[in-house]
């Protein structure tokens, strides 16, 4: 009996751990997918400059990041908007439009 108890507890450990690298290596193929940005920092900042983004503040050029799953560059927005963080979004396509990210939260004595 517990011969058997040990050799199911050996092949159970040998499915998950072959589970296990199946996902790690599909994980890792999924994230080399298309992860390079097709437009460059800089094409998205002309791209911001030129957009509805400044109308609403300028743009903080030394925070901005890229989402490798909606292929966007976000970049920040230096405007006065109580409880939001805004950001100019510039997509693929060339369009920029702003995302307030704003938290729901009113700010105090409002």
């Amino acid at each position: 009996m517990r011969d058997l108890i040990l050799l199911v507890l050996v092949i159970i450990a040998v499915s998950f751990a072959h589970g296990e690298t199946n996902s790690t290596q599909n994980y890792d193929s999924a994230l080399s997918c298309s992860q390079e940005p097709t437009m460059t920092y800089e094409q998205a900042v002309t791209m911001a400059k030129s957009s509805d983004c400044t109308a609403e503040g300028s743009l903080n050029e030394d925070v901005h990041s890229y989402n490798p799953n909606s292929k966007t560059w976000w970049i920040n927005i230096n405007a006065d908007k109580p409880g939001c963080s805004p950001a100019c979004v510039v997509y693929e396509n060339r369009t920029a439009e702003i995302n307030w990210r704003c938290t729901g939260l009113l700010p105090p004595g409002n």
